[in-house]
């Protein structure tokens, strides 16, 4: 096992974990902005009853719209796109993203007892046992490769998936 990769996919994880807070602040001043945009519009205190209904009824849609764009902006900002995988001495294993973390999908990761790590960025890919990944599956004969060494790391360190290929 690389240690030194290992070291650095765990401060990874880390770091995106630090994030939380600021994102969940951020978060929370969005939604409050997207009341106020309601509330401005009278959209949260109407009924059916209203005549107006179909034109509140479509701004509350333009406001969850908007709130939705805005959300995506924000975790782009915090650099989501990584993917992470841990698999344990047990053959146990753990797969999550950065977005799962920063929103709070994905807690209480255990970084003791890790046999194997793998982590995917938009600019690169490294797990413990190779280091630095550099596949082209865009080719056929490098995606069987990349298929073939997942396949063999799962054998490997015994995960449910990697003992139904051995059986």
């Amino acid at each position: 096992m690389k240690k030194d990769v290992l070291a650095q996919i765990i401060s990874s994880v880390k770091e995106i974990i630090g994030n939380r807070k600021c994102y969940n602040a951020e978060y929370k001043v969005l939604e409050k902005e997207q009341i106020k945009s309601a509330i401005s519009a009278d959209c949260y205190f109407t009924d059916k009853d209203d005549p107006n209904w179909e034109w509140i009824n479509y701004t509350r849609g333009w406001l969850r719209t908007h709130l939705l764009k805005e959300r995506t902006q924000l975790l782009d900002n915090y650099h989501i796109n990584q993917s992470f995988q841990f698999i344990y001495k047990d053959g146990s294993q753990r797969l999550f993203s950065a977005e799962e973390i920063l929103t709070g999908q994905t807690t209480h990761i255990n970084y003791s007892n890790i046999a194997y790590a793998h982590m995917l960025t938009a600019y690169e890919e490294m797990d413990t046992e190779s280091g630095e990944l550099n596949y082209d599956i865009s080719e056929d004969d490098q995606a069987e490769a990349y298929e073939a060494y997942q396949t063999a790391i799962e054998i490997k360190y015994q995960t449910a998936w990697g003992k139904k290929q051995v059986a």
